[in-house]
């Protein structure tokens, strides 16, 4: 009795051994999860419902931009597209855009079109075309004629509703564009590859080449966006590897000229950019 008394912690407790402590450890978790299960069942909850966000935005987003690049050929008038501010294809790049497929060539400028009398004006996005435009798409007029017979003579445009509304003018009224009078022939009611196109501040107004230059306004110096759809043999067959090849031929071929080359795949980088940013920062919220 004397030895027990003199050293009291030599008496073993029941909870010193391990099976005690894994008992003793269990008691206390179930302890604690008994008062915090509602606030661990949010937990889950709210890891569960932000899962489903970030997959919901990223499907929407990847089912967007699959969808915009499907839609790519239409979007942009062709399978490639060049374009180049200042100056036209000269002959030799011509007829080397012509091994890569079919070519339209088109014009745009903006301008201020004035009304015969001079008492009022606006700004407006003039669009020069040749014969072969559009490759892809059709351009839709009020009259319903072909656009080339609303705009094939010179000095006969077919323009935007907006600018009707904003000169209160009628077509077969006139209008003056730099040096040139013209005639309004029709109304553009739906226009493709405006995703190819340079975001536009006003009306749109559609003309052959033979009348842009017509105008007076190209000179040396002016700000004209020259640009020419390619349309590829059997391109609504091709893969997105076998675009992405031609694109690289095409870079190769116009290295040293001064063309900025894309393609079907993603016929707007502003587009494919916006939506990417989206996707980030909906998947952050």
């Amino acid at each position: 009795m004397a030895d027990v008394a003199r050293h009291p912690g030599s008496i073993s407790h029941p909870n010193d051994t391990i099976g005690g402590v894994l008992a003793l450890s269990t008691r206390l978790a179930a302890r604690e999860l008994r008062g915090g299960l509602g606030g661990f069942g949010i937990l889950i909850a709210c890891i569960a419902l932000g899962v489903a966000v970030i997959a919901g935005v990223g499907s929407l987003a990847t089912a967007l931009l699959n969808g915009f690049s499907n839609q790519g050929r239409v979007l942009i008038g062709g399978d490639l597209a060049l374009r180049r501010v200042h100056r036209q294809a000269t002959e030799n790049e011509r007829q080397a855009m012509v091994r890569f497929g079919g070519i339209a060539e088109t014009g745009s400028i903006r301008a201020m079109a004035r009304t015969i009398d001079g008492q009022d004006q606006t700004l407006v996005e003039l669009k020069g075309v040749d014969d072969a435009y559009p490759l892809l798409g059709n351009v839709r007029l009020q009259s319903q004629r072909a656009l080339m017979d609303a705009i094939g003579k010179v000095r006969s445009v077919a323009v935007g509703t907006a600018l009707l509304d904003r000169l209160a003018l009628k077509v077969g009224d006139r209008i003056r564009l730099g040096t040139t009078e013209l005639d309004i022939a029709d109304v553009v009611i739906e226009e493709p590859e405006k995703f190819g196109s340079r975001l536009g501040y006003g009306p749109r107004v559609l003309m052959s080449l033979e009348t842009l230059l017509a105008t007076g306004l190209v000179k040396p110096g002016t700000i004209i966006d020259w640009r020419y759809a390619i349309s590829a043999p059997n391109g609504n067959q091709m893969s997105a590897e076998a675009v992405g090849r031609l694109r690289a031929e095409a870079e190769v071929q116009f290295r040293d000229s001064g063309f900025l080359i894309k393609d079907r795949r993603n016929p707007s980088t502003r587009v494919t950019r916006t939506l990417e940013r989206l996707r980030r920062f909906l998947t952050l919220v």
